[in-house]
């Protein structure tokens, strides 16, 4: 009796014990990462949020939403040129990703990149054309080019869709 009560305890233990092992051995994934980057970046803690970003990429570097946050983040410190990279990879990763040609696009423009800029926002807007954002900031484009018809339609359709 005993030894058959042995036989149905010991495996059971032993699987709680390895449990327990594997939760209190267990690092943060990517996603907790991501995650924790995101709140850093929602309290603007854009140097938090960074480190967070990056040991995601460090964990999984096939995120293309690590890249794109940590573009966003680089482009709320004005850091133009780090963002543009990540972004950058973060398209090259998913083409389809299309806030990271509307983020790429904005960083653009703050370069002064203008043409650019239009380039990543007409692709946005084929990706999303209810995303007035790009809208607004292609009009703000045309209209540092000097192309003010085009930035009025531009204009008009970001007041439409609720870009005001």
């Amino acid at each position: 009796m005993v030894m058959r009560y042995r036989r149905m305890v010991t495996p059971a233990i032993c699987a709680f014990l390895a449990t327990i092992v594997l939760f209190i051995g267990c690092e943060n994934t990517a996603q907790d990462h991501i995650a924790n980057g995101n709140n850093f970046l929602g309290k603007e803690q854009w140097d938090e949020a960074i480190i967070e970003y990056t040991k995601a990429i460090d964990i999984d570097p096939e995120s293309a939403v690590a890249y794109n946050n940590r573009g966003l983040t680089y482009g709320y410190k004005e850091d133009w040129d780090r963002a543009i990279a990540d972004f950058n990879k973060a398209i090259e990763l998913d083409p389809k990703h299309n806030r990271a040609y509307f983020n790429r696009g904005f960083a653009y423009f703050n370069n002064g990149d203008y043409d650019k800029a239009i380039f990543d926002c007409n692709i946005e807007i084929e990706l999303d054309p209810t995303f007035g954002l790009a809208y607004k900031i292609r009009g703000g484009a045309y209209y540092k080019k000097g192309e003010i018809d085009k930035a009025t339609a531009d204009f008009q359709t970001a007041n439409e869709l609720g870009y005001k």
